[in-house]
């Protein structure tokens, strides 16, 4: 009998334990799902859509890129090390 009280209680902890843990997951979830409410916010404040996030990065880089051309054209040979 003593056999079945032992193993019932370390299921009973085991459950304990996966409850704690969905517990915890929830509240992660939460304030995952506010931070991203958060950060969709601040993007559309900008004016960009979420949706369009990595189009606009890309875009930005390019732009970046071209500006280093034109700068690294305007100086002289000799000066470009």
């Amino acid at each position: 009998m003593s056999d079945f009280t032992a193993k019932l209680q370390i299921q009973k902890q085991a459950l304990e334990k996966a409850k704690e843990a969905r517990s915890k997951a929830e509240a992660t979830k939460e304030q995952l799902e506010k931070q991203r409410e958060q950060l969709e916010t601040e993007c559309r404040a900008l004016g960009v859509e979420p949706e369009q996030l990595a189009d606009k990065i890309a875009e930005l880089e390019a732009s970046i890129v071209d500006g280093i051309k034109k700068v690294d054209a305007m100086i002289p040979e000799q000066f470009r090390r």
